[in-house]
């Protein structure tokens, strides 16, 4: 079996790349994106091969010391790497078998281990940062409003300043307050010292 970018599904096309740049590690070739593989040739790859590839990707360089922390990539990189990899693997069904060498081996300990060393240095805060999206912290926030307030521009003082800020009273999402008229803001019949409002949508 041949395969390559063009014949590779168009959903797993972004593994292909992975597939390709490990083994011109191996190979010390950097090949071209209309490469063609055989069987054979994957069959070649070892699990010592994909853990220099993950010690490149996260370390920045293929054999790093106990001093070197993971600042280029995160645990969750690792597995998406393993995970395209192994969709190449004529066996990707079977475990890594060291006595014969054979079997899948992005599912060998040595490649677990990597992953599982990077998640540690990740918990005692050692590696790099997560670029996950998470809410804004309120510390965040009162940055962004000095930032306005500092701003040469009127839009950015007044009217971005003004959404803002009218946003955090409402507890509301960006594209929530982005729909409240001006027409909905009234008088608080209870509570002269409160605004009333209603989103529309």
């Amino acid at each position: 079996m041949i395969v390559s970018y063009s014949t590779t599904p168009k959903y797993a096309q972004g593994y292909f790349a992975h597939l390709r740049a490990c083994l011109g590690l191996k190979d010390g070739f950097v090949y071209p994106k209309n490469i063609s593989f055989e069987s054979e040739h994957i069959l070649t790859l070892t699990p010592e091969d994909i853990v220099l590839y993950f010690n490149l990707k996260v370390f920045g360089i293929t054999d790093h010391d106990k001093d070197c922390t993971p600042k280029l990539g995160r645990s969750s990189s690792l597995l998406y790497y393993k995970k395209a990899i192994s969709f190449f693997m004529p066996n990707k069904l079977l475990g890594w078998n060291v006595q014969s060498s054979s079997g899948n081996p992005t599912k060998s300990v040595l490649v677990n281990n990597i992953i599982n060393k990077v998640k540690k240095m990740e918990v005692r805060k050692q590696g790099k940062e997560s670029q996950a999206r998470r809410p804004l912290t309120i510390d965040e926030f009162k940055y962004t409003i000095r930032k306005l307030k500092a701003g040469d521009d009127d839009v950015w003082r007044f009217a971005l300043l003004a959404l803002c800020s009218f946003q955090f009273h409402l507890i509301a999402r960006i594209d929530d307050t982005c729909q409240f008229m001006m027409n909905e803001l009234v008088v608080h019949d209870l509570f002269p010292f409160a605004l009333r409002g209603r989103i529309l949508f």
